[in-house]
């Protein structure tokens, strides 16, 4: 998403922009919870929830690692979950859009799932329909990359929030705009022949092909299929930026030689308390301060943490 201002990333100043920020961020320490948990199990610590009218129905974490699957990306892994059934029976009671109480939301136990704990259904109906999907918002501490993406384009989510850009893969801004409709291609006029007319003219085959226009803020690489979807990122970055570093300076014993990662250890602690003074010291200015007038963060003025943790596994 170069060049552009991440809306996680802007201070609100007013009561209603402070309330909506806090309600975007409560279901983003959820995602991030669910990261930690993916940290604690050796998967690379990216999480997800899914939300439904204020309500928590899936999460999901990556399970690369224990599915030896390369698709089974935290997005995945919380859709499968909402979307699986148990029963052959389950199917009859079918119930995505039913309106639950209060007692039924609680006794929905997630481990009843079949992909425990790295996909968690929270949803009471046995069964919901994938149209309800169409009415979530999904939130999920790194940017989908451009598979999930595809994905959550043709299933119809609503709209996407994440943490921190992904620049290798990301399929929302960070290297593609999957999320969003390409521009009509019009049909070739001096190529008959694959308009099926017959063969055309040599000198028009021969014909060399324009010079690609220079790229646009609107123009995704989505198609014009599914309809696309509005993505955020830059809530709880940082946070998520940690998980990824703290993934990243562990040694791997599975490989045949191991890199000896004890120097990124100790630069992850000193970067990580370096980020902590500074966020506190911030936080002081902004209690003294009558009216903050936080500037605005662009990705394009301050480097991609997402970038840097890659870098470190990568050193």
């Amino acid at each position: 998403m170069p060049g552009q201002i991440l809306p996680g990333l802007i201070e609100p100043k007013t009561p209603e922009e402070r309330a909506e920020r806090e309600y975007h961020l409560k279901y983003m320490r959820a995602a991030l919870d669910m990261g930690q948990l993916a940290l604690e199990t050796n998967e690379t610590p990216v999480g997800c929830v899914l939300v439904w009218r204020d309500q928590i129905i899936a999460k999901g974490m990556n399970a690369t690692n224990i599915t030896r699957n390369g698709t089974r990306h935290a997005e995945f892994m919380a859709l499968s979950a909402l979307l699986s059934r148990k029963e052959k029976g389950d199917i009859e009671d079918m119930q995505s859009g039913a309106d639950f109480d209060e007692s039924t939301w609680g006794d929905v136990d997630p481990k009843d799932g079949h992909i425990f704990p790295y996909g968690q259904k929270l949803h009471p109906a046995p069964v919901v329909d994938r149209s309800i999907v169409n009415e979530c918002i999904l939130y999920v501490t790194v940017e989908p990359c451009v598979m999930c993406a595809s994905l959550l384009r043709q299933l119809g989510i609503k709209k996407v929030y994440f943490g921190a850009v992904n620049d290798k893969f990301g399929g929302t801004g960070g290297v593609f705009r999957i999320h969003m409709n390409s521009k009509p291609v019009p049909r070739p006029t001096d190529r008959p022949y694959q308009n099926g007319y017959g063969p055309a003219p040599v000198e028009k085959t021969t014909k060399p092909r324009p010079g690609s226009s220079p790229r646009e803020d609107d123009d995704g690489d989505g198609g014009n299929v599914e309809p696309g979807f509005p993505a955020e990122g830059g809530y709880l970055r940082d946070e998520a930026v940690s998980l990824l570093r703290r993934f990243y300076v562990q040694e791997n014993g599975r490989a045949p030689q191991p890199r000896k990662k004890e120097g990124r250890a100790a630069r992850l602690f000193a970067m990580e308390a370096e980020a902590q003074a500074l966020k506190s010291s911030a936080s002081e200015i902004s209690d003294s301060v009558t009216a903050p007038q936080t500037p605005v963060e662009s990705e394009a003025a301050k480097p991609s943490l997402a970038a840097a943790a890659v870098k470190e596994e990568s050193a």
